[in-house]
């Protein structure tokens, strides 16, 4: 059902409601402007609601440790907040996406407390990070984890550049290992950390 200009009202939830087996929802790319009460799909295993101009979270997301979601999808929103006491699978979480242009300041905050706490970054899923970690080991996650949340975050946009070179970039953050590298690497910005005349020797390996 995504991208059929569908706004949600209460006989589209009615419709719903009736299909307490569903396991995916893709409602993508439809202005819902009201978010879908999920509390009667309890076997959704995939759920797509990527810019469907929601301001409101969802009622009815499971919170149990058993729902391990492969897709959720929440991209491109108006989302005002969180919920405030939002507790989710760690696998749910990780795949959770909600990364959008129009997020409020509120639900920034929320998602850099839950990153505190927890250790996941539910602006980004873990699946946007596939290629980046791609042939990486135990150092190198080390590296990787200690990285701020936003850097990490602008790394996915070198491998839109045209000249980008996955080997290099690990040899580059490899060399975070000396601390006077990364806080160079940080302060030049993680889009010139390929470039050879902002990132030269000594810190070259």
């Amino acid at each position: 059902m995504q991208g059929n200009n569908l706004v949600w009202n209460d006989a589209n939830q009615a419709a719903l409601d009736r299909l307490d087996a569903l396991r995916m929802l893709d409602l993508s790319r439809n202005p819902l402007a009201r978010s879908p009460d999920l509390n009667r799909l309890g076997e959704l295993d995939v759920l797509n609601l990527n810019s469907c101009e929601l301001v409101d979270w969802p009622s009815g997301i499971r919170s149990d440790e058993d729902w391990r979601p492969v897709v959720f999808d929440l991209r491109d929103n108006r989302f005002a907040s969180l919920p405030q006491d939002l507790h989710l699978s760690r696998v749910a979480a990780q795949n959770l996406w909600l990364e959008s242009a129009d997020l409020s300041e509120r639900v920034s905050q929320q998602i850099q407390a839950y990153y505190v706490q927890h250790g996941i970054d539910l602006l980004v899923a873990d699946v946007d990070y596939e290629d980046l970690l791609e042939d990486t080991d135990a150092d190198d996650r080390a590296i990787w984890n200690a990285l701020p949340l936003q850097y990490r975050r602008e790394l996915r946009d070198l491998q839109d550049l045209p000249d980008y070179d996955h080997a290099r970039l690990w040899q580059r953050l490899r060399t975070f290992a000396d601390p006077r590298a990364r806080d160079y690497a940080l302060t030049i910005g993680a889009m010139r950390l390929l470039e050879a005349e902002a990132f030269p020797p000594p810190f070259e390996e």
